[in-house]
């Protein structure tokens, strides 16, 4: 009989799974328990068995009966047995001499769970298909309930229960429905007191582990060190010759010496462990050979130049209108594309972690706007303000990268991560819909009283740029479909934003025909123009004070940027020179400030597409998690080349701008704005929490949060993280200059309010499994 699919159930987290305790802890309301008489039954089949508790348990517990009972109980069977043997099962759990069988009806809105014992003696006396089993349980539920609720679940809750050593012994020695509740209550309260503060510290002690493993994944080989375990510090021994005198004095000095070259050393240690592992002549000449050494090598280093040509080209464009319109043509188009190339090409050639890509990010463009905003109102020239603040961030870069800074990056987490990551949808979305509305309000409702509704642009430009969100969203998951083959559907997913560009452009300039022209200003000058020495005094403390925001903002991104792009689960081999990072981004942007340049910093989502790019993946499905498909990195070919030549064709289309890019329409720019800021919430927890708020409870995943937290405790965990992003919001966009600036501070603010202030509103394990 026991020839069919045997389900294998796993290992649960009781400390953890709450939706397991739960489901054990219901068995006091909804636990039946029968025990086989001693001359009845123990000659029927199982069939008969599951009929008999059909009958006398579940047959009371559904609802509206009417004369299609019947098939209820005929749907019940075939739930449980295949149709061509009545004694054949569909899927069970067998452990030891315990049967577990499931099944979902949809006319009844509560669990039962049946507990039927066999009667040994008989069973050893006849060879019947029932023999060896001491329980049948068969666990009956409702169909309509979320997936982490059903009666399949809750029949490997049981199941896991039932595996420890402990339950069995209490279950063979329960004679009635009592003992047999006792028996699972017994469990889940030795567990409750098993040491639960130990197990919380321990949980937190592998977490940290795991970090530090993580930094350990990115050296290049084991066999490196870092130079710096063993200083030589001894000098000579002195002169034999010399008297007591001048060898203590000697001897004095050497220590004295010493001690500075190890204080030295000690400051500038990470760093110049960082030049160590990435400028090595063979590490450095691989960084090169790795992508062009072979054809298959040279093909993936092609396609991923082509695809980040496309990924960072086009939201520089849009940032370049964005800068232009807040800075009123100080900075536009032509000096981002120049940037960007200039930046770029740099960062390839002499960055720690060349897989991080840099751009003009929102963050950004909203700290170049408050700084036109404060030269203005201050009567102050922006170029050498601008200038100003960008020496001195990069003064403070500088500091972060000597002083290995970013190792306090390891207080950061998901939390803070995610916080930022939703801060920089909403400021896409802000920027793609702020001019939209100004279009509306200029051209429809400031008017007076003879105005005619007879100006479509507002409404043209607001379907545009919907269209390429559209577009580009259905293209960027055309890997998902069925059309075509694999290797073109993951050739459009890839292309997405060039292609849903392309085609708004064209539905712009053949549909929308009698629209006024929208071109964008391309124009490249002012370059060179700042005069600091023109500054008031004071503007110095005040480029003082901003530029260290500043730094913080750069500090947290590139860092993050860095962090996210060096995964783990990437399978990287190198080294990752996150401080070196630090010191050549600085270097970059104190170039681009005094040339009047945008600034440019690690960017999120393009990092980890550079890697992806250049990673070799295998997809398989994981069964113990319900057939999910996952995906491993066997290897990343890591090189500079994709990088720089990607940025050298970018510096290359300054030459392009004022006869091609210039008919990429601004309404299909605020199409890209909306399409980065959707899709920057693919994969965000935090916005799946979000969602969870709203969603049903019978639709509810059944995944191990859902598991292992209540979702009471989700909400409030929710709901501390959207309070802390509507503040950040309201900071970043109130139109004050004077309070937008502290905008960077708040996003440092994150990590001691992640530290110190969620630990006491919420248990360690909590923010372990949600953060």
């Amino acid at each position: 009989m026991l020839e069919k699919k045997n389900i294998q159930h796993s290992q649960i987290n009781w400390k953890l799974d709450n939706q397991s305790k739960l489901d054990l802890e219901q068995s006091k309301d909804c636990l039946y328990f029968f025990e086989q008489e001693s001359n009845e039954q123990h000659q029927q089949s199982l069939i008969d068995i599951v009929y008999f508790l059909y009958d006398n348990i579940i047959n009371d517990l559904i609802k509206n009966k009417n004369k299609n009972q019947i098939n209820t109980r005929d749907i019940f069977k075939t739930n449980i047995f295949n149709n061509d043997n009545k004694n054949s099962l569909k899927e069970y759990i067998k452990i030891e001499k315990y049967l577990i069988l499931w099944c979902s009806l949809d006319n009844i809105k509560e669990n039962a769970y049946c507990f039927y014992r066999f009667n040994n003696n008989n069973n050893n006396n006849n060879n019947n298909n029932n023999n060896n089993l001491e329980y049948l349980i068969l666990i009956v539920g409702p169909t309509q309930i979320q997936s982490s609720k059903s009666s399949e679940e809750i029949a490997k809750s049981f199941s896991s229960a039932i595996s420890y050593p402990s339950v069995q012994y209490q279950l063979h020695q329960a004679r009635n429905k009592k003992e047999v509740i006792e028996s699972f209550i017994t469990f889940l309260n030795n567990i409750e007191n098993d040491n639960e503060n130990q197990f919380e510290i321990k949980l937190i002690t592998i977490n940290n582990n795991y970090k530090e493993k993580n930094n350990e994944s990115l050296k290049p080989l084991e066999s490196v060190s870092n130079g710096l375990d063993h200083e030589d510090l001894d000098d000579d021994d002195d002169d034999d010759d010399d008297d007591d005198d001048d060898d203590n004095n000697n001897i004095n000095i050497n220590v004295k010496n010493n001690n500075n070259n190890k204080l030295f050393l000690n400051n500038f240690k990470y760093l110049i462990k960082d030049i160590k592992f990435r400028y090595d002549f063979e590490i450095y000449k691989s960084d090169w050979v790795d992508g062009l050494k072979d054809w298959k090598s040279f093909q993936k280093t092609l396609s991923t130049t082509v695809f980040l040509f496309f990924a960072i080209l086009l939201p520089s464009i849009a940032f370049g209108v964005l800068n232009y319109s807040n800075t009123e043509g100080l900075l536009g188009v032509s000096k981002t594309i120049v940037a960007q190339g200039i930046g770029g090409m740099i960062f390839a050639l002499l960055s720690g972690q060349p897989m991080v890509i840099l751009l003009s990010t929102a963050p950004l463009a909203i700290f170049i706007k408050i700084t036109y905003s404060i030269s203005i109102e201050n009567g102050l020239d922006f170029y050498s303000l601008y200038s100003m603040i960008g020496l001195f961030n990069g003064f403070f870069l500088i500091i972060y990268s000597i002083s290995g800074a970013s190792r306090l990056m390891k207080y950061s987490s998901r939390f803070i991560e995610e916080t930022f990551a939703i801060f920089i949808t909403i400021a896409f979305l802000y920027d793609g819909i702020k001019p939209i509305v100004i279009l509306f309000i200029d051209n429809l409702y400031s008017c007076d009283n003879n105005c005619q509704l007879t100006n479509q642009t507002p409404l043209f430009t607001l379907l545009i740029s919907l269209c390429t969100l559209w577009i580009c969203f259905k293209l960027s998951n055309f890997n998902q479909t069925k059309y075509f083959n694999a290797i073109f559907r993951n050739l459009i997913s890839d292309y997405a934003l060039f292609l849903g560009v392309l085609i708004s452009s064209a539905i712009r300039w053949t549909v929308f025909l009698p629209l006024e022209d929208d071109h964008f200003s391309h124009g490249l000058n002012d370059l060179l123009n700042s005069e600091i020495k023109l500054l008031p005094v004071w503007a110095y403390f005040l480029a003082l004070a901003l530029g260290f925001l500043l730094s913080l903002l750069y500090f947290v991104d590139q860092n993050i940027s860095c962090s996210l792009a060096t995964s783990p689960s990437h399978n990287l081999k190198k080294w990752s020179g996150v401080h070196l990072d630090l010191l050549i981004v600085a270097f970059i942007n104190i170039v681009l400030s005094f040339l009047g340049l945008p600034w440019i910093h690690g960017a999120l989502p393009h990092s980890s597409l550079h890697v992806r790019a250049l990673a070799t993946i295998e997809s398989f499905t994981d069964i113990s998690k319900g057939g999910e498909t996952k995906e491993i990195f066997i290897s990343v070919q890591e090189t500079r080349a994709s990088g720089f030549f990607s940025h050298l064709l970018i510096f290359i289309c300054i030459f392009l701008v004022s006869n091609i890019l210039i008919y990429i329409p601004i309404p299909v720019l605020y199409g890209v704005f909306f399409f980065l800021g959707v899709k920057a919430t693919v994969g965000n927890q935090f916005w799946y929490r979000i969602l969870l708020l709203i969603t049903d409870n019978t639709f509810l995943p059944n995944s191990n949060m859902i598991r292992y937290c209540r979702k009471l405790e989700i909400h409030k965990f929710t709901t501390f993280q959207i309070i802390c992003l509507l503040i950040f919001c309201f900071i970043s966009f109130y139109p004050n200059p004077y309070l937008t600036i502290f905008f960077p501070l708040f996003l440092t603010i994150l990590i001691p309010i992640k530290n110190y202030l969620l630990p006491k509103y919420f248990k360690k394990i909590i923010i372990n499994i949600l953060d």
